[in-house]
């Protein structure tokens, strides 16, 4: 398989949230915060190109643009610009190439482009691609405790399960002939 990387988007996030214990004198050098103590991020996702041209798989989907006004200040997002899309175009493709989205975990700078709302009814951005998504992260997040504060599950998770296009995998499930997943929960 061919691997390249594109982009999902940028966003903030507040310093000491991301690099927890090292002090903030280390880690100010290299990625410098705003007046919020927030340090700007980049979602990369990965396309996987099978040398016959079958499959292209994107793993991962950034944090899209679906966000209200009082997120996107919060999280500093580009609301306008379709990053993943563009990012996409310059490798020759479109939406309608991606055989597969694989998410890697349900967190919102990872499955932000996977619904399109902009026409009458949602509809997923890759509309030829089915959705995996790990059974671990699904029982986590669409449990009512976890559910309340991830509203980026019922905006980005939830209709793809609801249009019959979402396939929740364990450990061990053979994406394709070159992928295998392996459980690792987290940031792994």
């Amino acid at each position: 398989m061919e691997c390249k990387i594109v982009s999902g988007g940028r966003f903030r996030i507040d310093g000491g949230a991301m690099f927890g214990v090292v002090p903030k004198s280390l880690w100010e050098r290299q990625i410098p915060a705003d007046d919020r103590n927030r340090v700007r991020l980049s979602c990369r996702a990965l396309l996987l190109e099978s040398v016959d041209g079958k499959d292209k798989i994107l793993v991962d989907t950034g944090a899209g643009t679906k966000w209200s006004a009082k997120l996107a200040d919060i999280y500093g997002v580009d609301r306008e610009t379709p990053a993943l899309v563009h990012s996409l175009a310059a490798h020759g493709l479109s939406t309608g190439d991606i055989t597969e989205v694989l998410l890697t975990h349900l967190h919102f700078d990872h499955v932000g482009w996977n619904i399109d709302y902009t026409g009458s009814e949602p509809k997923p951005y890759f509309p030829n691609a089915r959705y995996l998504a790990p059974q671990l992260d699904w029982d986590h997040f669409t449990k009512p405790e976890f559910a309340k504060d991830a509203p980026w599950v019922a905006e980005n998770i939830l209709p793809l399960e609801k249009m019959g296009i979402l396939e929740l995998i364990e450990d061990g499930h053979i994406v394709s002939d070159e992928i295998k997943a392996i459980s690792t929960p987290g940031h792994t």
